[in-house]
């Protein structure tokens, strides 16, 4: 019997080595692929503004009539608007400013130091933190909180809306 189990566990372990490697090929695969869409793009002012406005789209706070404003809790994607958002717009960064979203596991002041290096938003411009109540049951590991960056210039809010009103059409 204990033979028996031990083959039945080998078949188990190899059945799963060779879902791995089907899995990576096809990470590998998709990958490649992923960088030929991606290398193909046309990286100008225009395409960065419609880029810049569709993630907006996505993120943006859609009630804002004198400015932007941009949340999300994904160090990357928030980076990377801020990037086509400054590769974009003449912005003028005593205009950026930041609020974080935390919760009361986190330590504000290493939190505050993440998100500036992110954003390339100096502390100084950081509202004061929202701290948001946690029920202490779940706490996510690496979460870093949500940050909302704020951009107080109507006529750049009012271009990015109509970007992607536009291309929506």
């Amino acid at each position: 019997m204990e033979r028996l189990n031990g083959r039945r566990l080998l078949g188990y372990r190899k059945a799963a080595l060779r879902w791995v490697e089907k899995l990576e090929k096809q990470k590998s695969r998709n990958l490649f692929l992923a960088k030929k869409v991606v290398n193909n793009i046309k990286r100008d002012l225009y395409h960065n503004k419609l880029y810049c406005a569709l993630l907006y789209w996505c993120e943006g706070g859609k009630g804002e009539t004198e400015g932007l404003k941009f949340s999300n809790s994904d160090p990357i994607l928030v980076e990377t608007f801020l990037n086509l958002f400054r590769a974009s717009f003449p912005i003028k960064k005593e205009k950026l400013r930041a609020l974080m979203h935390l919760h009361s596991y986190h330590n504000e002041r290493e939190q505050r130091s993440f998100w500036s290096r992110i954003t390339n938003i100096p502390e100084d411009n950081f509202y004061k933190t929202f701290l948001k109540p946690n029920t202490k049951v779940r706490t996510k590991e690496n979460y870093q909180g949500c940050i909302t960056v704020y951009y107080n210039d109507r006529s750049v809010a009012r271009e990015v809306r109509s970007i992607y009103e536009v291309f929506s059409k």
